[in-house]
């Protein structure tokens, strides 16, 4: 069978050029004078939220209909909703449980571009999918353990009459219990969600009970191969791999992180393939440890954190947050914070493994994400590798947000702007701080969609019990 693999990540390797393994952190030096820089370069604003209640966008993603979901706290309530790119909301619905991330699922009819969620209610573990219209389709609770998270979520494949998702995070019977948590569920194609597998006796739950008091944080947003085969006989069965790269974390009893890193598996998929379908009917599946890796800080033993990463070609980049002990006491966080950026390769090394104190105070990167424009095929060479022509407007860029100069003086006055960058190769590039000189200002999530970036947090935390605001902004990217 004939396979033509298109490699869409070459388009923007300027981003991740290759330098020195490093397995200590370099830290950069903070500047003498620090003062936001990016406020006239917001084009669009909205803070929502009553005064003296706390509001936040905790979560948000591209709907691929022109607007975003989100999640988060409004008024103090748990929540999830839709908003235009001007701000305002669409749809707004309360939940009883908090929202740990928000995926967009490609399902058809109903389920067409709709949000997959997860998250906790207390010690129980939640699933649950809206519609893009606002109905809540279902919703499924997972308690197998006395303590069971699920931090993110993925689409796995299409069968017959169900899509196969997972679910990760850590679950266990105590606090020194904990492991890996990988849960298999299903969701019908009216949305109903089932932690059965129909027909197939396959592992509802996979729990990696030899990495103990490790939770699993976030899959890594894989920029994929993309493949092409020609018209053959369908084979009887088929069994492709996806690529699972998950950061996670290692807490003691006390709830501190001892450690982070990542992990990389091999999932794969065996199905039997229908014709005319891009699916079909699973027969098993595998999920295969390949590496981990531990990262550490510039500190021994000092506290680190990892969350979101990004993959293209055959570099890894995760952001998180280090503890520093070059920098002034900050009680709002029990610890203080250089902003985290480590590249790995595929094969777990270390290219780069950097902490940078942008400010005197707490740095903290919350978000990682990245524009690629769209490219069509529009023949191919020689050697049978497709040519391609760039269809869109705008260039390719990885950018970082989350906060800047965070601070806490004596427990009552918050400080704290607002943070977006680019970044490149590890490091950092242009950044924005965007705030006022006194209150807390915090960005979430960033959505990057041609030439603008929309950034989702909160704003004017001034002082202990005066509540803060749900705030979205939106820049232009040639702006920074």
């Amino acid at each position: 069978m004939k396979k033509i693999s298109l490699f869409l990540s070459f388009l923007i390797l300027s981003f991740y050029l290759t330098s020195c393994q490093k397995e200590v952190a370099e830290v950069a030096n903070p500047p003498q004078e620090f003062k936001p820089n990016g406020n006239e370069i917001l084009t669009t604003e909205k803070l929502i939220g009553e005064d003296k209640q706390h509001s936040s966008f905790e979560k948000a993603i591209d709907d691929g209909l022109g607007n975003f979901y989100f999640a988060g706290y409004i008024n103090e309530q748990n929540v999830i909703g839709k908003i235009d790119k001007q701000g305002f909301i669409i749809w707004q619905k309360s939940i009883n449980f908090k929202v740990n991330e928000i995926v967009l699922f490609y399902g058809a009819g109903n389920l067409e571009k709709s949000a997959l969620i997860v998250g906790n209610d207390g010690n129980r573990a939640v699933v649950a999918i809206y519609d893009r219209n606002g109905t809540k389709l279902s919703d499924a609770y997972f308690n197998d353990f006395a303590i069971n998270t699920f931090n993110d979520v993925r689409y796995r494949h299409t069968a017959t009459n169900y899509y196969l998702c997972s679910a990760i995070g850590g679950a266990g019977n105590s606090e020194n219990d904990i492991s890996p948590y990988w849960v298999n569920f299903t969701i019908s194609s009216n949305g109903q969600i089932s932690k059965a597998i129909p027909n197939v006796n396959l592992p509802a739950q996979i729990r990696l009970t030899q990495y103990p008091r490790i939770r699993f944080n976030k899959f890594a947003n894989v920029v994929n191969t993309v493949t092409f085969f020609d018209s053959q006989p369908i084979p009887n069965t088929l069994t492709y791999t996806l690529e699972a790269y998950i950061s996670y974390s290692e807490r003691d009893t006390e709830g501190k992180i001892l450690s982070a890193g990542m992990f990389a598996f091999n999932d794969e998929i065996t199905y039997k393939p229908q014709l005319n379908s891009s699916g079909g009917d699973i027969t098993k599946t595998d999920l295969k440890f390949i590496w981990q890796r531990s990262v550490g800080g510039q500190t021994p033993n000092a506290q680190i954190f990892l969350g979101k990463s990004i993959v293209i070609g055959n570099e890894i980049t995760v952001v998180g947050s280090a503890q520093s002990t070059d920098k002034k006491t900050n009680a709002s966080v029990g610890f203080f914070s250089a902003a985290k950026i480590v590249v790995l390769n595929k094969s777990g090394s270390i290219v780069s493994n950097r902490e940078f104190s942008i400010s005197q105070y707490s740095d903290i990167i919350s978000d990682i994400n990245l524009i690629i424009p769209k490219y069509s095929i529009i023949g191919y060479d020689n050697n049978g590798n497709p040519i391609l022509q760039k269809e869109d407007d705008f260039d390719e860029g990885v950018y970082i947000c989350g906060t800047v100069s965070n601070y806490t003086k004596d427990q009552d006055y918050f400080y704290g702007y607002g943070w977006i960058a680019e970044i490149s190769s590890g490091s950092i590039g242009k950044s924005r701080y965007f705030g006022f000189p006194s209150g807390r200002h915090y960005f979430n999530r960033l959505v990057v969609t041609g030439q603008n970036i929309y950034v989702f947090g909160f704003k004017n935390y001034f002082i202990k019990g005066g509540g803060h605001k749900a705030w979205f902004a939106q820049i232009n990217r040639n702006g920074l």
